[in-house]
């Protein structure tokens, strides 16, 4: 379709905006084109929610709770399956790695910590899991702890950054 910007004719066609640049005398010297998103924000904001809503109906099915930590922040983003595993709220999740261990009560403390520290050494390869028994409204549960750990930095500098992960309900 054709429009008028100001005294110039425009042509937009299917998220095409091709408009004519004229220099002092008139002469066009130049062809703007705008195009608009290939992809629509809406139609890929249905695709986003169509995925997550498939993930949720998997890791349902699963018994599988999926969780997120950035160490720096100290900051988690649990699945509502998670809180609901654990009996928790996004109001009272454990602060830091000693509490969710207090929370989990994995079978052998000392193999955990082992494993752990393994798992976030620089030389490590980022890779953690364990056997955890929380308690669950007063009923001991059988799940496992599966994580892995992104790092930041090279060598001697090598720090965790992220863990992502997924606890099992057996």
């Amino acid at each position: 379709s054709a429009c008028l910007v100001g005294s110039e004719m425009c042509i937009r066609d299917r998220g095409w905006h091709v408009r004519p640049l004229r220099d002092s005398s008139g002469t066009i010297f130049a062809v703007a084109v705008f195009i608009d998103s290939m992809s629509p924000p809406p139609q890929a904001k249905e695709d986003i929610d169509r995925l997550n809503d498939r993930l949720r109906q998997v890791t349902s099915a699963m018994s599988v709770a999926i969780f997120e930590y950035e160490f720096k922040t100290g900051t988690s983003i649990i699945s509502d399956e998670h809180l609901a595993s654990l009996n928790l709220t996004r109001d009272n999740l454990p602060a830091t790695p000693e509490d969710w261990f207090d929370l989990l009560r994995p079978l052998d403390p000392a193999a955990y910590w082992q494993h752990w520290k393994r798992a976030m050494s620089p030389e490590g390869e980022g890779r953690f899991s364990f056997e955890v028994r929380p308690l669950v409204n007063g009923q001991e549960r059988q799940m496992e702890l599966q994580a892995h750990v992104r790092f930041s930095g090279q060598g001697s500098v090598r720090q965790p950054e992220r863990m992502f992960g997924m606890l099992v309900d057996h």
